[in-house]
């Protein structure tokens, strides 16, 4: 387990272990934001709600969400570094 740069290659491995969602209790604009990979069984619950730049905003967390991520997102838009498990 460790942390390493937020990338498409590491939204594709943990997409294949079956998470398919990064969680962040940090706000993008810190310098180094940190991800944690969930695997959540609904993703409507996510998916409906408006997203900032391909990132879901809530109250105390950003959240992105890896399918919709490795579909939508540039290279340039991953910021961070993300827990691989």
């Amino acid at each position: 387990m460790h942390f390493e740069k937020l990338s498409r290659d590491a939204l594709k491995k943990l997409n294949e272990e079956g998470y398919n969602l990064l969680t962040s209790n940090a706000d993008l604009s810190i310098p180094r934001v940190y991800w944690f990979p969930e695997k959540v069984e609904n993703l409507n619950v996510f998916t409906l709600q408006p997203k900032v730049n391909g990132f879901v905003l809530l109250d105390l967390e950003t959240i992105i969400i890896i399918p919709e991520a490795l579909e939508l997102l540039e290279d340039v838009d991953f910021v961070g570094e993300v827990f691989m498990i």
